[in-house]
């Protein structure tokens, strides 16, 4: 009978009048009334949401949208904890469950007043109808956020459960498109100390490996070596920038905290770190120079290219610790308790074995260098020269020519006014030749560079008159001979005659 009054005689149109919309529009109570009832009945009970009206009509889609409305705010929805809630407090978490279908995180972690609907519905079957009344689908968002709040409960969880929610990251991972800072806030990362951590400290965590040795003040932290290569939690930190501890990351942190100066004051420490880099040398290319931060022997920290140390191995006529003053900096003697490597502290490390050039000038210990006889002082030229000649500036060697030297005679002059006595020169007694040993050995050619006088040629005729002058000879025959030996050999001197 109310049928004839809301359609015409041939049934085709809708009545639009008032009659008709308000029978329309007592449809919405009805059904709202009825779901109360459906709530009680075993049969409809998490059925009687296919009966919501999807209409496309223009006269009754309002009726579909009211009843969608007025259920919504309406306790409809059962919970997982057998108490009905309104649907936007309702969730489900189809892509957060276990192997089982248990949503992966606890109701409690949700946050806020959410509850997960109960897994009575049939949910491949109604989740379209659920939704509609604005019950949640767990987002990639919702779920960090509930992982956070889980906190150190983490912890506490199964390896299978690790397992999966780690299979979930890496889903989350892949769908997005930014840095998920949020999975880094997350303590997921479990360490060989039962300590969980998250990935925002990632650049200190390793995976367990066959490197022995490694230094324990470097604040490395290993992962729980129980997490298998391959699986799903070993992929996840993988992806975070977690990375085995192989020698080349080793070492890399061993240098950023040497170039920081980060390190421990500590000689073992400093020790350890060398002696890592050592045992790992043909393994990883090193930088070159090496610059390391040393102990020295007074207890201080140091460069290791600023530091001396006298090499037992090594046959030096002068001892540097006896004759370089401060700040001279000298190696602590622990570093050769093992004698292997002294070649690789020198060739490698740098550290220094004669008297060091900075930028190619003279350091200011060997400038200051004080009491120390000229042969002494010339042997130790010759043993740091094959190092210096290819890096000393011409400062640094005009300043060398003008060092104060005494004389076998017993003066004092300048080293470039100063001869070598070697064969060919022995039989003019009256030059000023400094007092070396074995002057002829080939090592002492180094003196040239210095306008040392070692041979007949015009730069000795010219060092001979120099010396005529200075005794006050009245010579002439002699003078003028030299006169002429400097006009034969003019082009061997010229720049020293002007």
């Amino acid at each position: 009978m109310q049928a004839d009054f809301l359609t015409s005689s041939n049934r085709e149109d809708i009545l639009d009048n008032e009659w008709n919309i308000q029978l329309r529009n007592a449809v919405v109570n009805a059904f709202s009334t009825a779901v109360e009832r459906f709530k009680q009945d075993g049969g409809l009970r998490f059925t009687w949401l296919r009966f919501l009206p999807e209409i496309q009509d223009e006269f009754f889609w309002p009726v579909a949208h009211e009843i969608v409305r007025d259920l919504n705010r309406s306790h409809v929805l059962l919970t997982a904890t057998n108490g009905y809630r309104l649907p936007a407090q309702c969730v489900i978490a189809p892509s957060f469950k276990d192997d089982d279908g248990n949503p992966l995180l606890a109701e409690e972690y949700l946050g806020g007043s959410h509850y997960y609907l109960s897994p009575l519905y049939d949910l491949p079957t109604d989740t379209r109808h659920i939704t509609r009344l604005g019950c949640c689908v767990m987002s990639d968002t919702q779920f960090l956020r509930g992982l956070q709040n889980m906190g150190h409960r983490i912890r506490e969880k199964q390896s299978s459960w690790h397992e999966t929610v780690c299979r979930a990251l890496i889903g989350i991972m892949a769908r997005s498109r930014s840095p998920y800072p949020e999975i880094r806030k997350i303590r997921i990362i479990p360490l060989s100390g039962r300590s969980w951590v998250s990935a925002q400290s990632v650049m200190n965590v390793f995976f367990h490996s066959d490197v022995s040795g490694v230094p324990s003040d470097l604040g490395l932290q290993l992962v729980d070596p129980r997490i298998k290569q391959g699986s799903f939690q070993y992929q996840l930190l993988q992806a975070l920038g977690v990375r085995r501890a192989d020698p080349i990351s080793i070492i890399t942190k061993i240098l950023e905290q040497h170039h920081h100066n980060t390190i421990p004051p500590d000689l073992d420490s400093l020790i350890g770190h060398a002696r890592f880099m050592y045992a790992y040398r043909n393994s990883v290319k090193l930088p070159q120079p090496l610059i390391l931060r040393v102990m020295s022997d007074k207890s201080q920290v140091s460069l290791s290219r600023d530091t001396y140390f006298d090499f037992p191995d090594l046959q030096c006529q002068v001892k540097l610790s006896a004759i370089l003053p401060s700040p001279a900096i000298f190696l602590h003697p622990e570093y050769l308790k093992n004698p292997d490597w002294s070649n690789w502290l020198r060739d490698v490390v740098g550290i220094n074995t004669s008297p060091r050039l900075i930028d190619g000038q003279l350091s200011p210990e060997f400038i200051g260098i004080h009491n120390v006889d000229t042969r002494t002082f010339l042997t130790v030229l010759k043993e740091a020269w094959p190092k210096w000649q290819q890096t000393i500036s011409q400062t640094a060697v005009s300043c060398l020519k003008d060092t104060v030297v005494q004389c076998e005679d017993g003066n004092m002059r300048a080293l470039k006014t100063c001869c070598l006595k070697r064969r060919s020169l022995k039989d003019f007694s009256d030059l000023p030749f400094i007092s070396v040993e074995y002057p002829d050995n080939a090592s002492w050619d180094f003196l040239r560079c210095l306008d040392v006088v070692d041979q007949v040629d015009g730069k000795f005729f010219l060092q001979r008159l120099i010396s005529l002058k200075e005794s006050g000879t009245n010579d002439v025959e002699q003078v003028l001979r030299i006169y002429r030996q400097l006009g034969a050999r003019f082009d061997e001197c010229s720049d020293l005659i002007r």
